[in-house]
């Protein structure tokens, strides 16, 4: 039997499976890099306009994947905006235009095999090597001051704290595109990004690593972090190429994945469980008005993603069947490793270190908690059971009291004598009575007369509700929280697990 750690690993060497490659993002960056060089070279016809290169999409967002066949390519989307022009002087098309001289005459100089492509909103480059990319190059320029005007117009000045990013963008399919007006499309990537950056905790996340590696946040790529709400993308975003191989043009967009996702996402240790909490919550996000359906743009609330929906109503349809799917693949594990085939499943069991028959006898949450009730000398709960409220445990280490403390997450693996702090966060906590009970297992607990399982109270320090204890043992042992008022458990943590040198089971 596996742990939930294994189960976590399980699913982190999935993530790893579907990221692609560092040298990817490398040559992703010297390609815009270099085309943002040429754009500010000294003959340049546009120099004077003062462009400005910056990703969006996929790229941006660090929710990339791998194609599903070995000759499909990656998109690099990418914002060119201009800083010195503005919608009075200048049409979509004229702009469209100077940016498609500039981007032809690169690609000849670069000895590129393919023309660019004059597309619907952009020009794209198509490169021919290892990576095997296209680069999307949309040509915008700045137009905040209107964006700001509508959002008052329509009450919604204040749901953006982006407003300030917004752009006017090029469209073939606008009725003004070749005239000189003010009625372009409004677009807002920069917006999009800081906003998923604050739903994702990404800038935490980039701090906490930088700090592990001794360096600055900001000197640390933005690709070589990834947050567990990144991963969950990739993950969705692969299960839907899947199962929409044979009908692309059916499947959801990536844009509406990550908004709902986004959306959705409150946190959360692990991918399991923050995969699980994502599925279950994105249909909450959808509207739907007399059969109207709305996604819409976290900082732009004028714009709808799902307008496609309303104009061919099996889009929806197609999606709701994609999220049936991934509550009964996706969320349960055992389900999950049959999904991508033989040699896709053995890969993964040799990056966790266990052979196939192994990983396919791995167990869910529902087994794994039948498992933890079973323990003997893990007390009965003794209160009459109401449960409410959803309690986390936040757990910290540190070492011999001296080092920083560092969080670490359930079924990571420690060290004897580190010293742990356990805090318990939930709504409304203070309320509530707090117990925590904790089980140990395995022969070394067992040969010291310590393997506990009553409950005990824990601390207030500074207003929160804390547990100490140290790893004092080998072996699989286990944490958990209980709120309770009146008589009644209004709230339990899930079991965190503390395993502790080469503790891979339990034993009593």
């Amino acid at each position: 039997m596996l742990l939930f750690s294994q189960i976590d690993g399980y699913y982190e060497q999935l993530f790893k499976e579907l990221d692609i490659p560092d040298s990817y993002y490398e040559k992703a960056k010297t390609s815009y890099s270099s085309f943002n060089r040429w754009l500010g070279r000294d003959d340049s016809i546009l120099r004077r306009y003062e462009p400005e290169i910056f990703l969006q999409g996929s790229f941006k967002l660090g929710t990339v994947i791998k194609p599903l066949g070995e000759d499909d390519s990656y998109d690099i989307d990418m914002v060119c905006k201009f800083n010195n022009l503005s919608k009075q002087i200048i049409s979509q098309n004229d702009l469209k235009t100077l940016l498609g001289k500039e981007v032809t005459s690169y690609a000849t100089s670069h000895g590129m095999v393919q023309k660019p492509k004059n597309g619907k909103r952009c020009w794209t480059l198509n490169y021919i090597d290892g990576a095997k990319f296209h680069m999307d190059i949309l040509p915008c320029l700045d137009d905040s001051g209107k964006f700001i005007d509508q959002l008052e117009t329509l009450d919604f000045a204040e749901t953006t704290i982006y407003k300030e990013k917004a752009v006017a963008i090029t469209d073939k399919r606008s009725k003004v595109y070749s005239e000189i007006s003010n009625d372009w499309e409004i677009s807002n990537p920069q917006g999009y990004f800081l906003w998923f950056q604050d739903q994702s905790n990404f800038i935490e996340k980039r701090a906490m690593l930088a700090e592990s590696f001794h360096m600055k946040a900001e000197e640390l790529e933005e690709y070589k972090v990834k947050t567990q709400l990144q991963k969950t993308i990739q993950i969705l975003k692969r299960h839907r190429d899947i199962m929409f191989k044979d009908k692309p043009d059916k499947k959801p967009s990536s844009i509406i994945i990550a908004t709902l996702a986004g959306k959705s996402y409150s946190g959360g240790d692990n991918i399991r469980d923050v995969l699980k909490d994502v599925v279950e919550n994105m249909h909450s996000h959808i509207e739907d008005t007399e059969g109207v359906y709305r996604v819409l743009n976290p900082v732009n609330p004028i714009e709808n993603f799902a307008d496609k929906w309303n104009d061919d109503r099996s889009l929806k349809y197609y999606y709701d069947n994609w999220i049936k799917e991934v509550k009964k693949t996706l969320t349960d594990y055992n389900n999950t490793i049959n999904i991508y085939g033989e040699e896709f499943q053995k890969r993964i069991s040799e990056g966790l270190g266990i052979p196939v028959s192994k990983a396919k006898s791995m167990v869910d949450d529902t087994q794994a908690i039948k498992i933890v009730n079973s323990i003997p000398h893990r007390q009965k709960l003794k209160w009459n059971m109401d449960e409410l409220t959803v309690v986390h445990i936040i757990a910290t280490k540190t070492k011999n009291g001296f080092s920083r403390p560092k969080i670490f997450q359930s079924g990571e693996f420690l060290a004897k004598n580190v010293d742990l702090r356990f805090e318990a966060t939930a709504e409304n906590i203070k309320q509530y009575e707090i117990h925590w009970q904790v089980t140990n297992t395995g022969a070394d607990a067992k040969n010291n007369s310590c393997l506990r399982g009553e409950f005990c109270d824990g601390q207030i320090i500074e207003g929160k509700r804390i547990k100490k204890e140290k790893t004092s043992y080998i072996g699989t042992h286990l944490v958990e929280c209980y709120l309770v008022k009146n008589g009644t458990c209004y709230g339990k943590s899930k079991p965190f697990i503390v395993n502790i040198k080469d503790g891979i089971s339990f034993e009593w």
